[in-house]
């Protein structure tokens, strides 16, 4: 893990799908974060992901390998909810700040686990919800708000 404040975070990301890519273009807008690592056991989603991000020097198939990648600070987990329970606990055992995709996990349980293992690991668990961002979330979200299907409840 960084010991410099100041220093930008060091991010891998794991699945090179539509999300993953994703992941990798907002990393990049921002100057404290620096995207070193990807991981896809689909080479040919890792070589769409660099076509537009050749700078990223580490390329890797499984994800086990990018978490012994000791430059990594954190991880950006971009896979299928079924996929990722081992993911999120081993890169929380290897030392890593772990985003998560949403949904989060296929049991509530597991959410929990998550949350006890990255407390005792001392890493950050983050869930991810970045497509309440998308223009047409937004409007339905604002359309909501103005009362257009009634009061929410729940």
């Amino acid at each position: 893990m960084r010991n410099d404040a100041n220093a930008p975070l060091k991010l891998g990301v794991i699945g090179c799908g539509w999300a993953g890519q994703q992941a990798v273009h907002a990393a990049m807008a921002i100057p404290r974060i620096e995207v070193i690592a990807l991981s896809d056991l689909e080479p040919d989603l890792i070589q769409n992901t660099l076509a537009a991000h050749p700078t990223i020097p580490c390329q890797y198939g499984p994800y086990q390998d990018l978490l012994q990648n000791a430059d990594i600070d954190a991880v950006y987990l971009a896979v299928n909810p079924v996929m990722r329970y081992s993911m999120v606990l081993d890169a929380i055992a290897a030392r890593k700040h772990v985003m998560v995709q949403k949904p989060h996990a296929v049991r509530a349980d597991q959410i929990l686990e998550f949350e006890a293992a990255a407390e005792e690991m001392g890493v950050t668990l983050q869930f991810c919800y970045f497509m309440r961002h998308f223009p047409l979330n937004r409007q339905i979200r604002a359309r909501i708000d103005a009362g257009a299907i009634g009061e929410p409840y729940h």
